[in-house]
């Protein structure tokens, strides 16, 4: 569990687990509060991502602290299972990572300039694999949100270490409105007769959802295809909240 922590980073990791149990204890951090590593960064003794996931560790093995892989980290609420959000439940998990970052982005908890956290530190946060990171982040570097730094000389070829390259916030983020940068990436866009197929039937989008069993606007629908990918059966018969 700790092999890559020194022996004051085992100092640490203790000192945060037993203050995070303690304001647990207090109320002070209440059940159902969500606990995002962008946040306990700024807490007394956290400096780096192994602090932190080790502090969680073990507030996981007190039954203190769930983590749900696709939703996150947060403190147990007492006789209640915690589930993906009904409007996540069919997100993939690399479009859940973008999501979460454009929150992030739009609510300024990683302001123009500075650096968001490794690859390392988001994979262990989020519970998914590195490459999903990757592809949750690559359509915000497209959109000019971020960019990645290396701090090489011209000309020269560097073998780049982790501390060596850093994913930088942009100023674009300040001149987008704030719905356009929450809005998720579209893909290409659907041709008009394109076919779906449910319950062994073949119509278009149209057709679907003018369809009995379909619960949702035809613009719900192809919101759910369009940009989030639902499974089709799910995306019809799922009720907008």
């Amino acid at each position: 569990m700790y092999k890559r922590l020194s022996p004051d980073d085992h100092f640490r990791v203790h000192a945060l687990y037993e203050n995070i149990r303690d304001w647990i204890k207090r109320g002070e951090l209440p059940p159902g509060t969500r606990l995002t590593y962008a946040e306990l960064y700024t807490w007394p003794g956290s400096p780096y991502c192994p602090i932190v996931s080790s502090a969680l560790w073990l507030l996981r093995r007190d039954g203190l602290v769930e983590t749900r892989r696709g939703v996150g980290s947060r403190i147990v609420v007492p006789g209640q299972e915690w589930s993906t959000p009904e409007e996540d439940r069919y997100l993939p998990l690399r479009l859940w990572v973008e999501k979460t970052m454009r929150q992030r982005l739009a609510d300024g908890v990683y302001p123009p300039g500075t650096r968001i956290p490794p690859l390392r530190e988001l994979h262990e946060e989020f519970a998914v694999s590195i490459g999903t990171v990757r592809f949750g982040l690559a359509p915000l570097i497209r959109a000019g949100y971020l960019v990645t730094q290396s701090f090489n000389q011209p000309g020269k070829a560097v073998t780049y270490r982790a501390s060596e390259v850093g994913t930088v916030v942009t100023e674009a983020v300040t001149k987008t409105d704030r719905d356009e940068l929450l809005r998720p990436e579209q893909r290409d866009d659907l041709p008009p007769d394109s076919m779906f197929k449910a319950w062994g039937e073949s119509n278009t989008l149209i057709a679907w959802s003018r369809h009995r069993r379909c619960k949702v606007s035809y613009h719900v629908l192809y919101t759910r295809i369009h940009r989030y990918y639902w499974p089709f059966e799910a995306a019809m018969t799922t009720p907008k909240n």
